[in-house]
């Protein structure tokens, strides 16, 4: 059976002008409830477990009861196999819009360059292959992805002021400067995507239309290495920030929480609990970071390939 892309429409006005997620919500609205429902199967299915662990800990083994720890035991082996299976069906359904939309721009593409018989096919190649790829992505799995991200987070975070609140904020504190560095250094990435565009498109131009001198061309490729490097260097150093501030998390729990345990004010498995809490909770903090700079990086795509499918349009209706 071959599988068929989804079924997309967006008029010249809404491609053009409207803003990235609105040209996404009148394309693919339909789809994206149904993967934001899945998703919230997803985050839920995630942060079940937590509270098994800490059961196992705290009511069977001090018992002991055998028997409540195998029906823990099995209740936590079938979450983790019905967890794995809804991501599955998840990502596979991202991916299916994805593919549709890219599909569906290049045909525009396509179309539109048809009609006009550009000689630009260094900005064509650039356009349909690597641009709506990378935003065709963000399209598939973004908004979703998010859905189980902020799921996740809103519902470990909440199990964790419910279980032991003083814990709580301490671990609360420690993911604030992670909400505060991303967005200052996320403004000097979005300038680099931008410039990256730009000078894969000109080098595009540059070697396509068989430049006679190709210096020009050495200098584009000389710029898009500067470009790129810088843009390693900030994402690299925003990873390691992040990775600096998820490590230190554990071992204050483990020290602050451990202290509780020994004045008589909590219990082990809540310690368990919230290792376990904070080790969940730093996937979807990285995940809603992510977002943040995957749409920002996908609206300058947007923008880009709208404002040239835009000059393709204007040009054909003034031929």
């Amino acid at each position: 059976m071959q599988i068929r892309p989804a079924s997309i429409s967006i008029s010249n006005d809404r491609l053009f002008n409207a803003s990235m997620l609105g040209m996404i919500w009148k394309g693919t609205s339909r789809h994206q409830i149904i993967a934001c429902l899945l998703a919230v199967a997803v985050a839920v299915l995630h942060i079940a477990p937590i509270e098994i662990q800490r059961r196992a800990i705290d009511d069977a083994i001090p018992a002991p009861d055998l028997n409540l720890l195998l029906i823990l035991s099995f209740a936590y082996l079938g979450l983790v196999l019905t967890y794995q299976l809804a991501k599955f069906v998840l990502n596979t359904y991202q991916n299916w819009i994805g593919e549709s939309v890219n599909q569906y721009l290049r045909h525009r593409i396509i179309g539109t360059e048809m009609h006009q018989h550009s000689q630009d096919s260094g900005d064509i190649a650039s356009v349909m292959i690597n641009e709506t790829a990378e935003f065709g992505e963000f399209v598939g799995e973004g908004i979703s992805q998010v859905c189980i991200d902020l799921g996740m987070l809103i519902g470990v975070i909440s199990y964790m002021f419910w279980m032991e609140p003083q814990i709580a904020i301490i671990a609360l504190l420690l993911l604030i400067p992670q909400a505060v560095v991303t967005p200052f250094m996320q403004i000097k990435l979005n300038e680099l995507v931008n410039r990256k565009i730009l000078l894969k498109r000109k080098l595009g131009r540059e070697v396509m239309g068989k430049v006679a001198d190709f210096n020009e061309a050495n200098i584009t490729t000389r710029d898009l290495f500067y470009n790129n490097m810088r843009f390693a260097f900030m994402k690299f150093l925003l990873k390691a920030s992040l990775g600096l501030l998820s490590a230190v998390g554990p071992i204050l729990i483990i020290g602050i929480g451990g202290y509780f345990v020994i004045r008589g004010q909590t219990s082990l498995g809540v310690v368990v609990a919230f290792l376990s809490g904070f080790t969940k909770v730093q996937e979807p903090i990285h995940g809603v970071i992510t977002f943040y700079r995957n749409m920002a990086q996908a609206s300058v795509h947007h923008k880009l390939i709208a404002d040239w499918l835009k000059t393709r349009h204007t040009n054909n209706r003034t031929m």
